[in-house]
Parts: C-alpha cells; sequence; structure tokens
C-alpha cells in the first residue's frame, strides 16, 4: 500500500464522496447533525482523507478530489454548502493519497474501525471544564452538537463520588448504573 501523501486545504466545492470506496455507507441523522455543529464551531479538525483528481473529473465540474475517508465529515459539510452555513469557497484539509480502489476502501476501514467513543467520565470532565470556563449548558451544546438533557446528564456525573467514576471509567460498573447514581 502507498504510504506517501500530500496534505492541503481545498475548497469545499472540489471534494465529492467516492461512495464505492467509503466503507460508511449509513449515517446516523444526529451523528452528521452533530458534525455540522462542531464545524461551524471548530472547523475541520481532522483532515479528509481522498484520492487525487482523475482525467474524467472534467465532466464533474472541474478537478474534484475523491473522498474514501471521512465520509461523515463530507456529508455534514454537503448539508452546510446547500444550507449556505459556508460557502463553496470554505477551505478544508485534506490529504491526498494516490491509492487504487482496494487501498482507500481499505484506508476508510481502517479509519471507521479504529475510531472509539469517549469514555463518559472524560465526556464529563471536559463539559466540566468549559462550563467552569463560563460556558453554559446551551452553549455547550450547540457547539458540539448534542442536547441539553445530554449535556446536562453528563454534568451530573461531577456529584458522583470518586470512587463511582473510577469504577466507570475502569469498566467495573455500566454507564447506566453510573447514572442510576445521579438521579434524584
Amino acid at each position: 500500500m502507498e504510504h506517501t501523501h500530500e496534505q492541503l486545504t481545498v475548497p469545499v466545492s472540489r471534494l465529492i464522496l467516492d461512495a464505492d470506496t467509503n466503507v460508511r455507507k449509513r449515517y446516523d441523522k444526529d451523528s452528521v447533525t452533530a458534525m455540522k455543529a462542531s464545524i461551524l464551531a471548530h472547523g475541520i479538525v481532522q483532515p479528509l482523507a481522498v484520492r487525487p483528481p482523475q482525467t474524467g473529473d472534467a465532466d464533474l465540474g472541474g478537478q474534484l478530489y475523491r473522498v474514501f475517508a471521512g465520509g461523515r465529515r463530507t456529508r455534514a459539510l454537503t448539508e452546510l454548502l446547500a444550507e449556505q452555513a459556508v460557502g463553496p469557497e470554505y477551505q478544508v484539509p485534506i490529504i491526498i493519497r494516490d491509492v487504487d480502489d482496494r487501498d482507500a476502501a481499505e484506508l476508510s476501514l481502517a479509519e471507521n474501525l479504529i475510531r472509539h467513543a469517549m469514555d463518559p467520565a472524560d465526556e464529563f470532565k471536559a463539559f466540566k471544564q468549559l462550563a467552569d470556563d463560563g460556558m453554559d449548558v446551551a452553549e455547550i451544546a450547540l457547539r458540539f452538537g448534542q442536547t441539553e438533557r445530554f449535556v446536562r446528564g453528563r454534568l451530573a456525573l461531577g456529584a458522583l463520588h470518586p470512587v463511582i467514576l473510577e469504577a466507570l471509567s475502569e469498566g467495573q460498573i455500566s454507564f447506566a448504573a453510573a447514572t442510576a447514581y445521579t438521579l434524584q
């Protein structure tokens, strides 16, 4: 597999989802909504993995980069563009990988498989730091594409005894068991 790559930024209008090699075929509407909020608040945090423009792309509107890893980010960007929340010249960081279909699909699978959800206790600590810095629940929810109920739930973990938080982080108790302690 080719391991050389080039990183640069391109306008969102020069990106197209390579649906054949992007292994994620289903996108949860809430996760795309959360991604849109994150993009508006923080930009694209992780570059999209793309293949270089192909000769026939002129028929598609010019030199387009085919996104094979970063489909959810691409869908969020496409929706933001359609909603005119970002313009066609919005700059997106990309990593160009000159790979064939098989290698592109493998890289897409690798990116999706290695992703792991954040630990709820770590989410609490991060949200708490934002709250301690003056951000209210509504603003945290908006900036990270979550509901206010979700943010309040994570912040409620802060009232738990440190032993319970540690047990949650270590996998000794389930998230459901830990949240039961937050109910009043």
